[in-house]
């Protein structure tokens, strides 16, 4: 040893020195602390969170402040049922629909009644939801609604033309479409003979222009080269497309007959020959009437 340099013979004895040191420092320590593992600590504080939520918890009621309220909430109720009742005398049944709500309304309140603050905070906004004035009636009318059609139906129908005034009408000469009929024959018989004093005819146009009558020829079945003319009023008649004229014509002079042509008076064949205002015949017609 005795070639050991002194330096690190002083550096071993630090070292002994030291290890000496803390070996007496292990031992001052309790045995309880050395073996108890770190991870118990913590229970400590959790008996303390324990005991703050196993305290006991006193609630106060205040009897006078519960008795305010329902007083304060009685007294709204009975003006609302007394302001219905009242619209009722006058023939408004208002009163008894809103029966339903007041007992949706009491329910609530029983639900609420552990809070006073609640019952005297929400009660009164549930009451003025409720319209306290009588309901106002609509006068409702018989007429019934009159619907517009939409703008597609409108331009789906089609456009009418216009109707041609009656004097703008076009004067036709095709008779085709114009019926002519006798209606009546007004005699004066006597014995053995008589004559034909008045005729009345209708003349209908069925055409889409006006047609102009002028006179009638009338003759009697045995009588080839016997006739009458009986004019119309005025000379002519116009006639307008789909109307009608039914005149009663006098036979100018009478058409006499006797009992040597016209064998059975009862049973006379009457023709009847229409012409317009240029001559033109229109319809040619005969009728068995009685002469009697």
């Amino acid at each position: 040893m005795g070639n050991v340099p002194d330096d690190l013979l002083i550096s071993v004895e630090e070292d002994r020195r030291r290890r000496k040191e803390r070996k007496v420092k292990v031992e001052a320590v309790p045995k309880s602390f050395q073996n108890k593992p770190q991870s118990q600590a913590p229970q400590s504080g959790q008996k303390q969170s324990g005991s703050v939520l196993q305290k006991e918890v006193t609630i106060k009621i205040n009897p006078a402040r519960i008795m305010k309220g329902g007083f304060f909430v009685a007294v709204l109720f009975l003006a609302f049922f007394l302001g219905q009742w009242t619209g009722s005398q006058d023939g408004d049944d208002s009163f008894f629909s809103f029966l339903s709500f007041s007992s949706a309304a009491g329910a609530a309140v029983a639900e609420n009644s552990d809070s006073p603050e609640a019952v005297t905070e929400e009660l009164p906004v549930s009451v003025e939801e409720v319209p306290t004035e009588e309901p106002v009636v609509e006068n409702v009318t018989d007429e019934a609604v009159v619907e517009e059609p939409a703008e597609e139906e409108l331009a789906a129908e089609p456009v009418e033309e216009e109707e041609v005034r009656e004097e703008d009408q076009e004067l036709i000469t095709e008779y085709g479409q114009v019926d002519f009929a006798l209606d009546k024959v007004t005699s004066q018989p006597k014995d053995g003979y008589g004559k034909i004093t008045r005729i009345d005819v209708t003349v209908t146009n069925n055409a889409d222009g006006k047609v102009e009558v002028s006179n009638m020829l009338l003759t009697l079945k045995g009588y080839d080269d016997y006739t009458k003319i009986v004019e119309f009023s005025g000379g002519s008649e116009t006639i307008y497309a789909g109307k009608s004229i039914r005149p009663s014509l006098e036979v100018p002079g009478g058409y006499a007959y006797h009992e040597s042509v016209v064998e059975d008076f009862s049973r006379a064949q009457v023709f009847l020959t229409l012409y317009d205002g240029s001559g033109k015949v229109i319809k040619t017609i005969s009728k068995v009437v009685s002469l009697n």
